[in-house]
């Protein structure tokens, strides 16, 4: 690139400064218009295409290493996808918290929980502790093996109990930490839901 920008200029200030007479087969030296022949008008163009150089050498420094990361950074995307593709499974910890208003805590429905990216989703499964589950201000695990999907996200439902009372329940945050099977390697992924659930209503985690 630099050949293509400093081959035109030189060949300018050179034309500028030096031409060519046929007469006689004779080189003689003609100064610039406006110039008085004596060499500081070439020497002042000669520093200033310098410095012009010298610029488009930053400036395209600056933009190989912008493109550098850029490249590193696609590369790091890259490999975790395929690292993702190939893993045999996935332990997802599904941590939801409930609010504190008085009545957020959920009485009479069932909550169930859907994984999904933009490729695949699951089955819906039903969250169920040996303890109360969903209580005001607690915060209940919940722990599920699935495929491993590149970006995870999660879908609430909650279900009405046959012959039951209407219900509501407040969820405020859903956290998903996913670790893979065989390897150290995990990800935490926070939502803050925010929602209110009456009977049989369904809502996922926000984009």
């Amino acid at each position: 690139m630099f050949g293509r920008v400093v081959g035109p200029l030189a060949v300018l200030v050179i034309a500028c400064v030096l031409s060519q007479d046929s007469v006689f087969g004779q080189c003689t030296t003609r100064p610039c218009s406006g110039d008085d022949g004596d060499g500081g008008s070439l020497a002042a163009t000669v520093s200033q295409l310098q410095e012009s150089m010298e610029r488009l050498q930053q400036q395209m420094t600056q933009q190989q290493v912008h493109l550098t990361k850029q490249e590193m950074k696609l590369t790091a995307q890259e490999k975790t996808i395929a690292f993702l593709r190939n893993a045999t499974c996935c332990t997802y910890e599904i941590a939801i918290t409930t609010g504190t208003a008085g009545d957020a805590d959920i009485d009479y429905s069932d909550v169930n929980v859907q994984l999904y990216d933009d490729d695949f989703a699951t089955e819906w499964y039903h969250l169920d502790n040996p303890a109360d589950d969903f209580e005001r201000g607690k915060t209940d695990r919940f722990e599920l093996k699935q495929k491993c999907l590149i970006d995870p996200c999660v879908r609430l439902k909650t279900v009405l109990r046959p012959s039951k009372p209407r219900d509501w329940w407040y969820c405020t945050k859903v956290q998903l930490n996913v670790s893979f099977c065989g390897s150290k390697k995990e990800r935490v992924y926070d939502y803050t839901f925010n929602v209110g659930f009456t009977d049989n209503v369904e809502s996922r985690c926000p984009e």
